[in-house]
């Protein structure tokens, strides 16, 4: 009931919109701790309802989990885990071996990475109920429309969803952010995002927002090539140009809250969510309130 109350206290665009990566940098904290404050989220967060995952949880920790660690971090339920730090090739085993998790232990993503263009039909096959996501380590020149659209397809016929990085050595800059987002939206794939999305719009210091990427998402998705300003929707700069009261609106172009659940999924890894809350909260007061 707790997380239901949670959910329905949280605009729609925003439901589920971030996995907690409290384990990575620049949290980097312990299990236990990363799992106490997961657990306090209902409690601490204006808009508790932003959770998406959990715990987002490194594959060398993944035996590390368990119920008995989940209660001693004062964490009480189901804990939806997103799996990350493998490989392509480690894909198979890891499947394998999440299948026999805990009830309480929910693996709802698997995330992989590669390099190179590996063949498609190697790739194996998403089991039920977990999401598969493939994160090429490219390089922003690499992310050429052609490339992005190619990617994509293959993604959609295999059942994955494609992860890109907005911070760090293989992050997207603004040009291939807004060619993956044309990709991705247009193939029909989940999208999720990781690193630098601390903030709704871009800052000096953050080239991408996540209300800004949140919107140009959604609004592609929803209204497919009427809906073309991808970049300039990802450089606005005042999350004031939003409005989240009925789904998602953005200047005349707008997605009402009853058709963003029919969507594919879109998720952000963020190692704080005391952040991104604190910036909502300070740019559209409380939930469901002026935008």
């Amino acid at each position: 009931m707790q997380r239901a109350a949670a959910t329905a206290s949280t605009e729609a665009a925003l439901r589920g919109l971030f996995d907690h990566a409290g384990m990575f940098p620049p949290a980097q904290k312990p299990l236990a701790d990363a799992l106490a404050d997961a657990a306090g989220f209902p409690r601490s967060l204006a808009r508790p309802g932003i959770v998406g995952a959990d715990l987002v949880l490194p594959w060398s920790q993944w035996s590390n989990l368990t119920t008995a660690t989940l209660d001693k971090a004062g964490f009480r339920g189901t804990c939806k885990v997103a799996l990350v730090g493998l490989d392509l090739a480690a894909l198979p085993a890891a499947i394998a071996v999440v299948s026999t998790a805990p009830p309480r232990i929910r693996v709802v993503s698997l995330e992989a990475s590669f390099e190179g263009a590996p063949a498609p039909e190697s790739w194996p096959s998403a089991p039920s109920g977990i999401q598969l996501f493939l994160e090429p380590k490219w390089m922003p020149n690499q992310w050429t429309a052609t490339a992005a659209e190619a990617l994509c397809r293959n993604l959609r016929e295999r059942g994955f969803g494609l992860k890109v990085r907005c911070a760090g050595p293989t992050a997207v800059d603004a040009k291939a952010l807004a060619a993956i987002v044309r990709a991705a939206t247009d193939a029909g794939i989940p999208v999720k995002a990781t690193q630098g999305l601390h903030h709704p719009v871009a800052t000096t210091q953050h080239p991408h927002g996540f209300v800004a990427l949140t919107a140009a998402v959604r609004l592609r998705q929803a209204l497919g090539a009427r809906f073309d300003d991808i970049e300039a929707c990802l450089a606005a700069p005042s999350a004031a140009a939003f409005d989240l009261r009925d789904g998602i609106r953005w200047g005349h172009h707008h997605v009402a809250a009853d058709r963003l659940a029919a969507l594919p999924s879109f998720a952000i890894g963020s190692c704080s969510l005391t952040e991104p809350d604190d910036d909502l909260a300070a740019c559209y007061g409380a939930p469901g309130g002026p935008a």
